[in-house]
C-alpha cells in the first residue's frame, strides 16, 4: 500500500510537468521506471484522460 501510495503520488507530481514539456514544441526525452507505466494512476493513463494518444500497451 505504500509503495503504490507513492507511485501514484509520483505519478500525479509528474503529470502536469509531462504535459508542460508536451505543449513547449520542444523535443524531450522522458524516463521512468516501469512501475509507473501501468495501471489506472499509471503516467500513462494520465495522460490518456487528458487526451493525448499513448501508443502501445
Amino acid at each position: 500500500e505504500v509503495e503504490d501510495a507513492l507511485l501514484r503520488q509520483r505519478n500525479n507530481n509528474w503529470v502536469p510537468k509531462i504535459d508542460k514539456m508536451i505543449k513547449s514544441g520542444q523535443h524531450h526525452l522522458i524516463v521512468v521506471g516501469a512501475a509507473h507505466l501501468a495501471g489506472p494512476y499509471s503516467v500513462i493513463a494520465q495522460l490518456r484522460k487528458q487526451g493525448y494518444t499513448i501508443e502501445g500497451p
